[in-house]
C-alpha cells in the first residue's frame, strides 16, 4: 500500500507554489515592484529626461508598494520579482508602467489646475 502512494509525492510537490513567499503578496504589489525595477533602471541614464523619469517613477512605484504594505521587505520583494524579467518583459513593462505614470501625472496636473482655479476665484 505504501508503494502506491509513494508515486504521488512528486505530484503533490508540483501542486505547491514554487515560491510560496511571492504568493503572499497582492498582485498589485508585485506589479508595482516590477514597475519599480524597470523604471529605476532609467535613473542611471545619461539622458536627463530619462533619468528624471526614472527617479520620479521609482518614487511613485515605491510609494504604491509602501502604501499597500508599510513594513514590506522591499529588497527581498524586488529580488524575487526581478528573477523572470527578461528583455521582452522589460520593454512591455516600460510601456505599461510608463502609461500608468502618464495617467497619474495627468490626474495630478488636473488637481493642480483645479486648486489654481479655486485660489483665483477666492481673490
Amino acid at each position: 500500500m505504501k508503494a502506491r502512494y509513494r508515486n504521488l509525492w512528486p505530484l503533490a510537490a508540483a501542486l505547491l507554489p514554487f515560491n510560496a513567499d511571492a504568493q503572499t503578496h497582492d498582485p498589485a504589489i508585485r506589479h508595482s515592484a516590477r514597475c519599480l525595477i524597470v523604471v529605476a533602471s532609467l535613473a542611471s541614464s545619461e539622458d536627463a529626461t530619462l533619468k528624471m523619469s526614472g527617479l520620479l517613477g521609482s518614487l511613485f512605484f515605491a510609494g504604491q508598494i509602501f502604501g499597500a504594505e508599510s513594513d514590506i521587505d522591499l529588497a527581498s520583494l524586488m529580488k524575487r520579482e526581478a528573477i523572470d524579467i527578461d528583455e521582452r518583459l522589460t520593454k512591455e513593462l516600460l510601456v505599461q508602467c510608463g502609461g500608468e505614470l502618464q495617467r497619474r501625472g495627468g490626474q495630478i496636473s488636473a488637481a493642480g489646475e483645479a486648486l489654481k482655479a479655486m485660489s483665483g476665484n477666492a481673490r
